[in-house]
């Protein structure tokens, strides 16, 4: 009798945690900030910065970044953002299954596109509109965020692109369990 109260006790708080909603909002404007939180309470807010070893050999220093971010702006802005879309297009099949399992509560992203001159400047807005339009609009169609701002500008004034991005995504556990397992099938068959 006390093994079946056990086990239902166990079975009701595995419930209770599969159902109980979360928040997750990332922010970037010059670092990136993720703040999580559980039936409105913060678990971590974490702010992802650069990190760089310094090691000296001898006379010389020098250093070493290993961060995600710094890798993306090497590449620039309009390849990272290419980069992204194809990861999207490849795991399309999980992605639309998870776009349909979480709510964006509202998702924000001003893109302000500027170069040493102005005709640069309407290449590489193009460039971004060309790629930036098409994703948000693949989002926005899959989940329809309650709120959402899209701005993609060209700024004469500025010397290089500058973004701002927030996006607040809320769910629960118990809707992710299915495209876990479909991420896992799709992956077995990748490989």
């Amino acid at each position: 009798m006390i093994w079946i109260c056990v086990f239902l006790i166990v079975l009701f708080i595995i419930l209770i945690v599969l159902f109980i909603p979360f928040n997750v909002v990332i922010k970037y404007v010059d670092k990136l900030s993720i703040e999580f939180s559980i039936v409105g309470i913060k678990i971590k807010h974490r702010k992802i910065k650069s990190k760089t070893n310094c090691k000296s050999s001898g006379t010389s220093n020098y250093r070493v970044k290993n961060d995600f971010f710094d890798i993306l702006k090497k590449r620039g802005f309009v390849k990272s953002f290419q980069m992204f879309y194809d990861a999207l297009y490849a795991s399309r099949c999980v992605f639309i299954k998870l776009m349909k399992k979480i709510i964006i509560n509202n998702l924000k992203l001003i893109v302000k596109v500027g170069a040493t001159n102005s005709a640069l400047t309407a290449i590489r807005y193009g460039q971004v509109s060309s790629i930036v339009y098409p994703t948000i609009s693949l989002i926005s169609s899959l989940c329809s965020p309650k709120e959402l701002i899209l701005e993609v500008s060209p700024d004469f004034n500025g010397e290089r692109i500058k973004s701002e991005l927030e996006i607040s995504i809320s769910g629960n556990i118990f809707r992710m369990i299915p495209v876990f397992f479909l991420a896992v099938k799709k992956y077995k068959e990748f490989i």
